[in-house]
């Protein structure tokens, strides 16, 4: 969601997602080069592919590749020679380099899966074309080569349907050979008169062309491509100077040195700094201070904040520590670090000794939500041993040392700079390390797990480098300064070089371009030595100054990559001993701009980091220069906006709250780029573009923008993090006589590898009954009742059984299902209960806990809602959505659970000799296993679970032993059972919980004796799977549970990964969820299976007797929450009995039923979720 300040309460634009994004296949960045010879070579390539001659195609797109070579369009033309020319090895290869420029290429898949179908592998040939059809499903040779794929995997009704659905589609497509191929399918499949009706239609059209490989792999996936052209920048560019403004903005800057931190103190866009003061008294030590920005100029504000005396500062990292919508700061220091938490009108505590980082000896950092908790951790060089060291925050600003368990390897001991990058694509943020020796370290972050170390054969050695995407391929790439040049290394594995002489480094500015071409993430990172080698920390420096790193190669200190120009384009600035500028020019390489932008006469001395912001608010980026001997320099640049620039400002609610670590990706025009948000603020140049075609914000569980967005550049452009659902459980739907109505979720206490801690997961009930309605909201259409058992969020179900529970009884009475979410075993088989003789609620009234002990007080009432009063009694009566909801939930990274609160239920005097059962009807906001993890890093958290006190005497409570447990997921009723549960004499009772329940109806009733009640199971008539999509969830009050709208579906999801693997094939699996037998219906997003039980089968009703009707489910469900054992993949198969804390280790027993398995399971569903780009 995306908002303007003056807009921020009603605002809301175009909201879409990932899966909404429809792209041309051959639109990415490096897609055109502006470049006659290579536009040439691609047409040239074209007529001979189109004349089938792969030959002389293959050596003219070899020669494009080498212009452009992470290229999608001229991998796929290489692809398609290769394929066409019978390298079917080299063929797969180029289709999966153009996957990793592409995921969502159904070109690349079909060319993959074609040509293992020439090496024989028909298994990893229909997981290939699976894919493909799942992206264009209307592309009838992908169904005939899908066809090929099942024949040779005996799947012969498989290869039926495959056949069929080819020629349904294109009738007059390959002609006889296709009634040819689908007779003997149907041969195989022992439907021998099927088969001969075909292969009479086959010998009907005798004639025709030979038939080969190629004939059947033509289709527009195999024609060649000339590619889209993608915006360079203006090889003239627009006139910049940078002005020493310094004495006007900062005074005379002398007070003041680096480290800089810069904050947004109100999120208004105008950054202020956070600083290192001389003391000003004579004799005193350093102090830190802000320096409050007030239209372009800094003042002093509030009272300093105290050093440590005689340390040395090196870094400063900024970000929102606690999620409260403030950023926060911490320094890095050689005899200690502090943490300033930062609060309304920018005043600050220092925290430091509270967070234990107080004893911190570092120089050098990052911040990094490293284990995907929305929340941000440290990860620290220390000063004295370079050793590379990961704080995990534990409970508010609580940090500890985890970096035995991080993977960081333990024989790292000489790291100069780290910094994050999410290098390999994969949504894990990853982390890089510079090294005193050889190249920077790349730490890979492994999808729950540790990181991992990489070395990228294209990577140079250097203490000082940057990241940046220089292409605009969508791509982070790695600047080096290394040996006399600055390396960069392009992520497709190449790399080119700017050389960078001593002798010229500071002189006139050559009048070319430096012959770079490219295939612009704003990194910066700065070479530290270890402390006490070389001579004494600070030597030759002013105290507090961060003086200490080491002159780099080339006396350069640090590199960054930072859009100056705001053309859309990363140029390149280097700091030391002066500082140089290169802009990059795209595929004409990088050109320095030192002299132009007026830099070579700048006389600062040495420069130790530079900032760069719109600290005036002009819509160009100024630069805040910190000296290594003291003082910081203003530049303020004139003319950069000339062209567009987008100030970005993240607020993340399932992310972390100052979006470190994710990436913004902006389309607008020829102009494509990605920014990867390391530091703060974020600043887009677009050219001149004055609004976005698109813009995406790729938060921590998948990405969310909007279309059409209008900016303006003295206003930063809101990002909001939409909570929107992503795992639950599948939902139900029940035909009502109009249509599918919401019913609930199912399964909801059967999650696999799901944690509620690390190393410890939730043990999960696979059984479940719940309600479904009665014969007015639940009746039968044309002699059927139907119901829709649907999975529609990044889920995969594991269903065994399911069947319709008829449960007739008497009038007067309630019958509930005794399923309920519990925190752990045993757990009682699913039962139906009758109740009566209900005693009415007489007061009900909100409380809280006091501040001081255990006890509760009474809500104040606040106003403003039914729920805020202390009275709350009619809102619980009965079911009819007015709902009791917590009073105050915790930040959204803790989604499902809410502050301590509680309700006292007071139902008149209680007869503890009856079999008194607590009636509760409401809903359960699930947490995940993001906030799971999360929560468990506080203990100062509570047992969420609710828990139950009776009051025996007068302000006098007692625990009640039973387990109260909660309702699994959406809107359903649990049961309490009190007898003999109760003391004689009770009065009250207290329910208090954390967990964010809402609470609809609260009844007391009793279990009636001898009820006539009458209970049926009933197996479905039909039971057939198939694809349908994703409802979108309706605009309802916040205190309703998150409801799906039947009637609106889409074809695709907005997260971007899924549990991949063989899933149950379409059609009917009525044998599949017959009984409990171990033998799986397997469904994956997007997927439903329509049950309906015949009338017929149903037992005649009871005269008199109520009818009411419930789902019986057996099955389990598994997220692919980051933190979800084998959360990306369907195996391994559950099954009952097993140990749940060794789901994913655990063998899985032989069963009678795995031969269903081998049979249904023929369905590849890839792991990362492919999006629908076209229609049948």
């Amino acid at each position: 969601m995306l908002r303007r300040p003056a807009q921020s309460a009603c605002l809301l634009l175009l909201a879409f997602c990932l899966a909404g994004c429809k792209r041309n296949p051959s639109a990415q960045p490096d897609a055109a080069p502006n470049s006659a010879q290579f536009l040439s070579l691609m047409n040239s390539g074209k007529n001979y592919l189109d004349q089938g001659d792969a030959t002389n195609a293959l050596a003219i797109y070899k020669k494009a590749e080498a212009i452009v070579p992470n290229n999608a369009d001229v991998r796929l033309n290489l692809a398609n020679c290769y394929l066409l020319g019978g390298a079917a090895v080299e063929a797969i290869r180029e289709a999966d380099e153009i996957l990793k420029l592409e995921p969502n290429s159904a070109a690349a898949y079909f060319v993959k899966g074609s040509a293992y179908l020439h090496l024989s592998n028909p298994e990893d040939a229909a997981k290939a074309l699976e894919n493909a059809k799942k992206i264009d499903p209307g592309e009838t040779a992908t169904s005939f080569q899908l066809g090929m794929a099942r024949m040779g995997l005996k799947q012969w009704d498989e290869a039926v349907a495959a056949f069929q659905e080819g020629i349904r589609m294109d009738p007059n497509h390959l002609h006889s050979a296709a009634h040819f191929l689908l007779a003997q399918a149907l041969l195989r499949a022992g439907r021998q008169d099927e088969a001969q009706q075909e292969l009479q239609l086959h010998q009907a059209n005798p004639g025709g062309p030979a038939v080969s490989a190629a004939t059947f792999e033509r289709s527009k996936y195999t024609q060649a491509r000339v590619p889209f052209k993608l915006e360079q920048p203006d090889k003239e560019g627009i006139r910049i100077r940078f002005v020493d403004a310094t004495k006007e903005v900062l005074g005379d800057g002398v007070n003041f040195s680096g480290p800089i931190g810069l904050i947004d103190l109100n999120h208004t866009g105008w950054n202020s700094l956070f600083v290192v003061e001389k003391g000003l008294v004579p004799g005193a030590g350093r102090t830190f201070r802000l320096l409050w920005n007030t239209n372009g100029t800094f003042h002093p504000h509030a009272a300093p904040y105290p050093a440590i005396p005689a340390a040395h500062y090196f870094k400063m990292l900024v970000g929102d520590l606690q999620n409260d919508r403030f950023d926060d700061i911490i320094v890095l220091g050689d005899k200690g670090s502090h943490l300033f938490k930062f609060g309304t009108n920018g005043l600050a505590t220092d925290v430091s000794t509270l967070s234990r980082l107080n004893t911190l000896s570092a120089v050098d950092g990052t911040l990094i939500d490293l284990d995907f908790t929305g929340k941000l951790d440290l990860i620290a060089v220390t000063g004295n041993t370079n050793d590379m060291r990961v704080y995990r925050q534990f409970g508010p600003l609580l940090f500890t040392d985890i970096t035995s368990a991080s993977g960081i390897p333990a024989s790292l001991h000489d790291t100069q700079a780290v910094m994050i990058e999410d290098w390999n694509r994969d949504e894990n943020m990853d982390v890089i390390a510079s090294r005193k020796e050889g190249p920077p370290l790349l730490l890979e972050k492994q999808r729950g797990g540790q990181l991992v170390p990489r070395e990228p054969t294209n990577w140079v050695a250097g203490a000082v480098f940057c990241t940046g995407d220089f292409d605009n391929d969508l791509r982070p790439d790695l600047a080096v300064v290394s040996d006399g040049k600055i390396s960069i290394c392009f992520n497709g594995g190449e790399r080119k070089e700017i050389a960078f002489s001593r002798q010229a480094a500071f002189g006139k500015s050559p009048p070319h371009p430096v012959p770079l071409p490219l295939r612009g993430g704003e990194g910066v990172r700065l070479v530290r030595r270890r402390l006490g080698e070389g001579g004494r920390a600070g030597e030759g420096a002013v105290q507090g100054v961060n003086a200490r790193p080491e002159l780099g190669v080339e006396g350069v200190r640090q590199i960054v990559a930072v859009d100056y120009d705001n053309d859309g384009w990363l140029d390149l600035w280097a700091v030391g001993e002066k500082i140089r500028v290169w802009r990059n020019l795209g595929l004409s390489g990088f050109q320095e701009q030192t002299a132009q932008l007026g830099l070579d006469k700048f006389d600062g001395g040495v420069v130790s980091e530079i900032h760069f912001a719109d600290f005036d608010m002009d819509c160009d980026s100024d630069v805040i220069v910190a000296l290594a001997n003291g003082g910081l320099r203003y530049l303020r640049n004139d003319g950069g906006n000339a062209n567009s620039q987008v100030k970005v400002q993240l607020f993340g609610n399932r992310s972390n709250a100052s979006g470190i670590g994710c990436k913004v990706e902006i389309e607008t025009g020829g102009l494509r780029l990605l920014r990867t948000v390391q530091r703060l603020p974020v600043e887009v140049g677009v050219g001149k573009h004055q609004k976005l075609d698109s813009f995406l914000v790729h938060w921590f569980n998948w990405p969310q923008g909007s279309a059409d967005v209008a900016f303006n550049c003295k206003e930063p452009l809101f990002a909001l993090e939409l909570t929107l659902q992503e795992g639950s459980c599948p939902y139900l739907y029940a035909w009502d006589g109009k249509r599918f109505r919401f019913v609930t979720d199912i399964l909801g206490a059967a999650p696999l590898g799901l944690p509620i801690a690390e190393g410890r997961y939730l043990e999960a009930d696979p059984e479940e009954l719940v309600w479904i309605g009665n014969e007015q909201t639940f009746p039968a259409r044309d002699g059927k009742y139907e119901v829709q058992i649907t999975e529609e969020l990044r889920e995969a179900l594991y269903l065994d059984e399911a069947k319709l529970v008829v449960v007739d009884h008497e009038p007067g009475t309630e019958v509930h299902s005794t399923s309920k979410l519990l925190p752990g075993k045993p757990f009682p088989r699913a039962s139906i209960i009758t109740l009566h003789n209900e005693h009415p609620l007489q007061r009900a009234e909100f409380v809280v806990p006091a501040l001081a002990g255990s006890a509760f007080d009474a809500l104040p009432p606040e106003g403003g809602t039914p729920n805020s009063g202390q009275e709350v009694s009619s809102a619980l009566k009965t079911v009819d959505g007015r709902r009791v909801s917590p009073p105050r939930l915790r930040v959204p990274q803790l989604r499902g659970l809410a502050e301590p609160h509680g309700l006292v239920l007071d139902f008149g005097p209680l007869d503890a000799n009856k079999p008194l059962v607590l009636v509760m009807n409401g809903w359960l906001r699930f947490g995940g296993g993001m906030a799971n993890i999360a929560a468990s890093h506080d203990s100062s958290l509570p047992f969420p679970f609710p828990a139950l006190e009776a009051e025996v005497a007068s302000g006098t409570w007692k625990a009640v032993d039973v387990t109260v447990g909660a309702p699994a997921g959406k809107t359903k009723t649990i049961l309490v059972d009190l007898e003999g549960k109760l003391e004689a004499g009770t009065r009250r009772l207290r329910l208090t919980e954390v967990f964010e329940i809402h609470w609809d109806r609260i009844a007391l009733m009793e279990k009636k004796p001898n009820a006539r009640t009458k209970i049926s199971f009933i197996t479905p008539s039909e039971a057939d799977l198939h694809f349908r999509g994703f409802s979108p969830l309706q605009n309802l009050p916040p205190d309703w549970p998150l409801t799906p709208d039947y009637d609106t579906v889409s074809p695709n999801s907005y997260w971007t990964i899924t549990p991949g693997g063989w899933c149950t094939r379409y059609g009917d699996v009525s044998e599949l969820i017959a009984a409990r037998d171990e033998g799986l219906a397997l469904m994956n997003g997007g997927d439903e299976l329509s049950l309906k039980f015949r009338v017929s089968s149903l037992p005649l009703k009871p005269a008199g007797s109520v009818r009411e009707f419930f789902l019986y489910a057996d099955g389990w469900d598994k997220d692919s929450d980051f933190h979800v054992a084998a959360g990306t993949q369907v195996e391994p198969l559950p099954f009952h009995g097993m140990n749940d804390q060794l789901y994913g280790r655990e063998k899985r027993p032989q069963f009678p039923s795995d031969a269903l398995h081998r049979k249904y399971n023929t369905r590849w569903v890839e792991g990362k979720v492919l999006k629908q780009t076209a229609t049948r």
